[in-house]
């Protein structure tokens, strides 16, 4: 491993990526990856604080948006994403093998970077349309520059990564405390006391800079509340019942990944009291017990969570390598030997893999039928609704319904009467030419998912497209689209529309706006969008879960 160091660490990175490739072709997206991209998309329509208000900071955005536009669909817009975040995370694994070469041997290395290649959280996750895996790579880069004694360029680091996501603000907290740590109680030297100040003054300028930057396009409020008063709820309230949940499911899925990482955080605490290797042993001993303390406070760790924390388990789990290693040769005994090195590669390697066949058997086809097929159907100043944004190109016309978290459902459950009726006449007067069904929409007040199932109706797997009754006592009809609609009528039933006479289950061309009818009964008329069932496939056409245990399967 030593003498092919390069070539080990770049196979390992290509397996990763390999890997990696085939997860983001089959897995399911989760909710917050469509909304990821659309809000990605809104960076190539406005300006950031000017014309919208970013849910992040929004360096990690503009590293995806190229990405995003790479291609004419969405489904192939999206995927480009998920590769992208692939690719980069491959370079920054080697990046980080070959820096961390500087510090410890390179078998340690290897052997810590295969755990990491297949640990089940990382390869799931850390391709998701998120900016998480990315502020974590940045936190990690500034670890690695305290490892190598340069602080301002670790605490400008830093602050990028808060700058890609406001929970960077944890290696900030954590970089501080681990150079403080080793200048008040370790060395007591100048060259260390002026690095605690530079770390803090380079992420500080950095995070100043952004502030000012942005503020030439808004103004200095509209920033900062963007930044630190918006997210407020989200950091600091507990609004789902998670914790226990997702470190439970991550631990019991890779237990010698933290294993090992817990143990390398121990022996560096061990060192640090004996002396041994301080500086090194005293960096990792407080950043790691800093940024473990802020992961156990974090109140929503939902699984990507835990990629702000898998780059410095696996820096602790080099070093615990580096140590065991050292032992067999001669160095200070810590009580690895080869068979135990054994096991824990085996253990480390080849349960974390057992995913791989749950993986492989799940499917995101379905999704992308529906995605693409939703697009085709839909039209320039169209609207449709998902309670979350599945489209980028296309909107959704109330915005109360655009983004139904759990938070957002339960407050819709308490609207008043008058609240809900206000929705209710946005949606009517709105475009909305079709719904992309999911439990989101199904969890709606009654009142508002009446609205939905009077007006459209189902056109294959999970949309539901325009379908008003005709049941007006005056014989009258206002339709919100020209095209061909279905007489979705029981056989038998007469139907006269504008004076010509048509048949159930026939068709009809109808412009958009008012129409005179005539009937002995009610019957509704289904829009059929042009084209549309050359796009779609038998085996979708039945409706099924749009979201299949993103996060527990």
């Amino acid at each position: 491993m030593s003498r092919h160091f390069a070539l080990f660490v770049l196979l390992t990175c290509l397996a990763y990526l390999a890997l990696e490739a085939m997860y983001v072709t089959r897995l399911p997206l989760v909710m917050d990856e469509f909304q990821g991209a659309s809000s990605v998309a809104q960076f190539g329509d406005g300006m950031p604080y000017r014309d919208f208000r970013p849910y992040k900071t929004v360096v990690g955005y503009y590293v995806q948006l190229p990405a995003l536009l790479l291609g004419a669909y969405p489904w192939f817009n999206l995927l480009s994403v998920k590769f992208e975040m692939a690719i980069l995370s491959a370079i920054a694994m080697a990046f980080a093998a070959f820096s961390l070469a500087k510090h410890f041997r390179k078998e340690a290395i290897c052997f810590a970077l295969v755990v990491l290649a297949v640990m089940s959280t990382f390869v799931e996750r850390s391709a998701e349309l998120r900016v998480d895996m990315l502020t974590s790579w940045a936190g990690l880069g500034s670890l690695l520059l305290l490892l190598d004694r340069r602080g301002f360029s670790a605490g400008a680091l830093a602050g990028l990564s808060f700058l890609i996501s406001q929970k960077g603000i944890y290696y900030i907290l954590a970089g501080e405390v681990a150079i403080l740590a080793l200048w008040l109680l370790k060395d007591r030297v100048r060259e260390t006391g002026w690095r605690v100040a530079a770390f803090a003054v380079a992420a500080t300028v950095v995070l100043v800079s952004y502030v000012l930057v942005w503020s030439l396009f808004s103004s200095v409020s509209s920033v900062l509340t963007a930044m630190f008063v918006a997210p407020r709820v989200v950091a600091f309230e507990n609004l789902y019942e998670i914790r226990q949940l997702f470190w439970t499911q991550t631990i019991l899925r890779n237990p010698l990944f933290y294993a090992v990482g817990l143990f390398g955080l121990i022996h560096m605490v061990r060192l640090v009291r004996s002396g041994v290797k301080a500086h090194r042993a005293t960096l990792l001993a407080w950043y790691g017990l800093t940024l473990f303390a802020l992961g156990l406070w974090h109140r929503q760790p939902w699984p990507y969570f835990f990629l702000l924390l898998i780059p410095t388990v696996f820096v602790l789990i080099v070093a615990f390598f580096d140590s065991g290693l050292g032992a067999w040769r001669g160095q200070r005994r810590l009580g690895m030997t080869a068979p135990m090195m054994a096991v824990y590669l085996t253990l480390g390697v080849a349960y974390p893999l057992t995913r791989v066949p749950v993986n492989f058997a799940r499917s995101n086809a379905f999704q992308r039928e529906m995605v693409e097929l939703s697009n085709g159907v839909l039209q320039s100043g169209d609207t449709y609704l998902a309670g979350v944004n599945l489209l980028p190109e296309h909107k959704q016309p109330v915005g109360s319904l655009s983004w139904l978290d759990e938070p957002t459902r339960l407050r819709l459950q308490r609207a008043s009467a008058r609240e809900l009726a206000a929705i209710v006449d946005s949606l009517e007067r709105a475009p909305l030419k079709l719904v992309v069904d999911n439990y989101r929409l199904k969890e709606l007040p009654p009142r508002l998912r009446a609205f939905v199932d009077a007006n459209y109706s189902t056109l294959w797997g999970n949309i539901l497209i325009y379908a008003p009754w005709a049941a007006d006592l005056d014989g009258q009809l206002t339709l919100k689209f020209s095209g061909d609609y279905l007489v979705d009528a029981p056989g038998g039933l007469r139907v006269s529309i504008d004076g010509k006479t048509v048949t159930p289950a026939g068709r009809v061309w109808l412009e958009r706006g008012l129409h005179r009818y005539e009937s002995d009964g009610v019957f509704r008329l289904k829009l059929q969008p042009e084209g549309w069932q050359k796009r779609a496939r038998a085996e979708t056409q039945a409706p099924r879960n749009f979201f299949p245990n993103v996060y527990t399967y």
